[in-house]
């Protein structure tokens, strides 16, 4: 029954359109007849496994894409599932918005957090080649997923195969990896901070935060006197790791790699790297509410009400297909200036010069002379902007 119920809630909000950041080159490039052109092509990293999983899919029919990312993304909660032993844990990953969002549109995130799971899967049952196999998918698919190696490693029953086989693995995920490093990425105290919040408290909703900050401190206290984890549900993965503050050790593993990929600013998806990290807070927050029915209800209906409201802007008009629409009808020959987030969905769309701002020496585009400067309403939120511009 909750498998239905996952797939239900999937369909309805599913949109395959070009919604999101990405989704635009992820569809043009899935829509090339030529395979190896298709891995090769777009920005880095090249997101080759989403590609070589969802082509022939693709062009078997477009229309197949979204239910097996919604086939796949069960799969991956299922493996969640097997490796904590937490229903519950599953039933609340499976509600927060970030994730669902990622599941039922054209995002990469659909593919490489089910696929990371499956081999972590594979990987406590000893399935070494299979676990390399999906983490290798789940590593060309993005290359983030590097950072949690450790996790895996510590989870697995056999420390020398599980290394062998990650090594593979993160051959190629490396050569995606260091070229994407200084895109976004900065590093200075206050930015940090700002990255590491954000997404934190705004995409996996402050409940689930707070409910999971309780339950680490719990588990750090409790272990550190020696004691069993609340609950007793570790799961499978701490099994094989160490006896003493073993989930405690887990945990650092699981949520530790956010000061990094969150790093990656996104203000369209932001919190989208760390996708693995909330799994970990599912989990962390099922420990602490398994044996409260109160709060367990509390959590999933604060869940629904967090995602639901805004899966169903999914169902409406997308805001930047509609300012593609109206950029189209606009006069020619002027200066159209948009976000640059806009830029795959406006990119030639409007007949004169489009600026797109907050990109490297966006300023220095403004021409001198425009008949008409438009300016979209959606740049206004985002970025400050001067310009002086004469017309002829």
């Amino acid at each position: 029954m909750l498998a239905i119920a996952f797939i239900i809630s999937r369909i309805i909000f599913a949109n395959a359109g070009p919604v999101f950041f990405d989704s635009p080159e992820y569809l043009a490039r899935l829509a090339d007849p030529n395979l190896w052109h298709a891995l090769t092509s777009g920005h880095l990293p090249l997101h080759a496994g989403y590609i070589l999983l969802l082509w022939p899919i693709y062009h078997l029919s477009p229309s197949l894409v979204i239910p097996f990312q919604i086939l796949l993304g069960l799969t991956g909660i299922y493996c969640f599932y097997k490796i904590t032993n937490s229903k519950l844990a599953a039933i609340i990953v499976s509600l927060l918005p970030l994730l669902w969002i990622s599941q039922v549109t054209i995002m990469m995130e659909a593919v490489y957090v089910p696929l990371f799971f499956i081999s972590a899967y594979f990987l406590v049952r000893r399935r070494y080649l299979l676990f390399s196999i999906f983490y290798f998918l789940s590593t060309t698919t993005h290359p983030g997923v590097l950072l949690w190696l450790p996790w895996l490693i510590y989870i697995a029953p056999s420390r020398r195969s599980s290394i062998l086989y990650s090594l593979i693995s993160i051959l190629v995920g490396t050569v995606s990896f260091i070229p994407k490093l200084g895109e976004h990425v900065q590093f200075s105290l206050l930015p940090t901070l700002r990255n590491i919040l954000i997404p934190t408290l705004r995409n996996n909703t402050n409940l689930i935060v707070i409910l999971s900050l309780i339950a680490a401190v719990q588990v750090l206290w409790i272990e550190r006197a020696g004691g069993a984890t609340p609950s007793g549900a570790e799961g499978k993965a701490a099994e094989h790791s160490q006896p003493q503050h073993r989930t405690a050790t887990l945990i650092l593993l699981w949520l530790g790699p956010t000061l990094i990929t969150n790093q990656w600013w996104d203000s369209l998806f932001f919190g989208r790297h760390a996708l693995i990290a909330s799994f970990g807070l599912a989990y962390l927050t099922a420990l602490l509410i398994s044996n409260h029915k109160f709060l367990i209800s509390i959590t999933i209906a604060y869940l629904l009400l967090t995602s639901v409201p805004a899966l169903s802007l999914l169902r409406g008009p997308i805001p930047y297909l509609e300012e593609a629409k109206f950029a189209a009808t606009l006069p020619p020959d002027g200066i159209y200036v948009t976000s640059h987030f806009a830029r795959p969905q406006l990119q030639g769309v409007y007949r004169g010069t489009t600026i797109f701002v907050n990109e490297p020496g966006w300023a220095a585009k403004l021409p001198a002379t425009a008949s008409a400067l438009y300016i979209s309403r959606l740049i206004l939120f985002t970025t400050r902007l001067r310009v002086s511009i004469r017309r002829p």
